[in-house]
């Protein structure tokens, strides 16, 4: 048994990493319309999903993510309007993000997209499958998260 459980979870770590690329794909054509990339989206989720502005640092961490790539990200930006950049008022040195009005209504679109993409494959796939999948993808996510790497 302990042979067959590396072997499955390898598989399913392989089936992950092709998903994840898949799914980028599939996010870069199905966005060209609006102009923005996966890479974009991602962005703009992070700051759709933050109540208030949020230190550039806070959403690198909170994200697990560089603050390079959150700079690398801002700079790649098609339309720099989405984002209001604003000193932080805790340290002059670094800023603060947040979505604009054109942002929030970027993330909206993204949605809609988003929304049409997901009807689309529940046709192929089975929903309660999916859950299952998923509960059981966020308990390997916290495994690894919880694995001490020392």
């Amino acid at each position: 048994m302990l042979t067959v459980m590396p072997a499955a979870l390898e598989s399913l770590i392989w089936e992950t990493r092709r998903l994840f690329r898949a799914l980028s794909v599939a996010a870069d054509h199905l966005l060209e319309p609006l102009g923005i990339s996966a890479s974009d989206r991602a962005l703009i989720e992070f700051l759709a999903r933050e109540t208030e502005p949020i230190s550039l640092a806070e959403l690198a961490r909170k994200r697990s993510v560089s603050r390079q790539h959150i700079h690398q990200s801002l700079a790649r930006l098609r339309n720099p309007v989405w984002i209001e950049k604003t000193t932080d008022p805790n340290d002059a040195r670094s800023l603060q993000l947040r979505l604009t009005d054109e942002g929030h209504r970027l993330w909206g679109e993204i949605r809609a997209i988003d929304k049409a993409f997901l009807r689309r494959l529940a046709r192929q796939v089975d929903i309660a499958g999916a859950q299952q999948a998923a509960n059981f993808l966020h308990r390997v996510r916290n495994a690894i998260e919880g694995y001490d790497h020392d």
